[in-house]
């Protein structure tokens, strides 16, 4: 399965693991677990959980004004 930029996270996971390493790479100070429960991120002062890797990214990115 090719993953579609246009389509929605939760339809398409295979792109998770470059997109969480890239975002990891570009904002440091974002502390993301994704081991244990659900993904939850540390951003801004704010606790964010996600159902999904993918939607927690969404939700990143669009908090950093970053592109997915």
């Amino acid at each position: 399965m090719t993953a579609r930029r246009d389509a929605p996270s939760h339809l398409t996971d295979t792109d998770h693991p470059a997109r969480l390493a890239r975002f990891r790479r570009e904002h440091p100070e974002v502390m993301i677990i994704t081991t244990m429960g659900l993904p939850t991120a540390w951003a801004g002062g704010q606790e964010i959980t996600r159902a999904s890797v993918g939607s927690l990214l969404d939700k990143l990115e669009e908090m950093t004004g970053m592109q997915g």
